[in-house]
């Protein structure tokens, strides 16, 4: 246990890309934060780059998952896919990501 908190610690304390040099501007730290975002068919992953994802489908119920309005038309397609195959609880996902859209973005 000791071992791997050490490890996850040493990711989230080591200077990593841009911002390693210690003295970038705020402009680089938005420009480094862009470049960490992963795109995404629908949104973005926001889970820093140290940190592995073994997983392939589950992004929308992920605490690094993030979206906006941009992608509204493609949560919209997944919900109304889903809603045509019976898939319920994926309904209701995407109209949770769409609702959370609206209100963030108005």
């Amino acid at each position: 246990y000791d071992a791997v908190s050490d490890q996850v610690d040493a990711l989230y304390t080591k200077p990593y890309g841009l911002r390693s040099n210690g003295n970038g501007s705020a402009g680089m730290t938005s420009l480094a934060d862009q470049y960490h975002q992963r795109m995404l068919g629908n949104g973005w992953c926001n889970r820093p780059p140290q940190l592995d994802c073994q997983f392939e489908s589950i992004c929308e119920t992920c605490a690094y998952y993030t979206t906006d309005q941009s992608f509204d038309p493609v949560l919209q397609a997944q919900r109304d896919h889903a809603d045509q195959r019976d898939q319920h609880h994926r309904v209701d996902l995407f109209q949770i990501l769409l609702d959370r859209n609206q209100r963030t973005y108005q």
